[in-house]
């Protein structure tokens, strides 16, 4: 195994914490999506995971851009990502406020689901 191959996959496996779900990203991210740097080079750890070629995009079918479970990417093109991400009424960070907001127990269903 090339030794930059070695490197990135066993700092992939220290900073991913494992779950049912997504899997979270413990390193540094650039807009919400989880990279790693390596001789000065940074890496897009999903595009990585996948083997995403560059004519093509990663999508998270958990609308949770710090996810690296690879059961959740998948390559796919800029046109149907898209056409993807305007059918989600959610995603993640609407998700987690919507949490905030049920936790703070002011807010009604129905103003919830209104987001």
């Amino acid at each position: 195994m090339p030794r930059l191959k070695k490197h990135i996959d066993e700092r992939i496996r220290e900073r991913t914490i494992k779950s049912d779900g997504c899997w979270g990203w413990r390193g540094a991210k650039n807009h919400g999506y989880p990279r790693t740097c390596w001789n000065g080079k940074n890496i897009t750890i999903i595009r990585y995971i996948t083997s995403c070629p560059k004519d093509k995009v990663v999508d998270h079918l958990c609308k949770n851009t710090e996810c690296v479970n690879p059961d959740h990417l998948e390559i796919t093109t800029v046109a149907e990502n898209t056409r993807r991400d305007r059918l989600a009424k959610l995603n993640y960070k609407k998700v987690e406020y919507i949490k905030k907001l049920y936790k703070i127990g002011n807010y009604t269903q129905k103003q919830m689901g209104d987001i």
